[in-house]
């Protein structure tokens, strides 16, 4: 999580040219996962999405959208 915020402050900083200064506060301590990693084994059964797999993607893709709206009216 911490990763995602930081990629999005130093992209805020680039397309502003440093106009805004983006910053974030957070309590999480320690790493934290979205999403589980699974290692695929060669003769594994492809595995099915969740319905809460699909949302968050869904999620993920509407914030992008959104980001990219902001980030073409500055």
């Amino acid at each position: 999580m911490e990763l995602v915020f930081k990629d999005v402050l130093k992209q805020v900083s680039k397309i502003t040219k440093e106009k805004q200064t983006p910053w974030f506060n957070s309590s999480v301590e320690g790493d934290f996962y979205f999403v589980t990693v699974e290692i695929k084994q060669p003769n594994a059964t492809p595995r099915v999405s969740t319905q809460e797999e699909k949302e968050f993607m869904k999620e993920k893709v509407e914030a992008r959208c959104y980001f990219n709206t902001v980030k073409s009216n500055v």
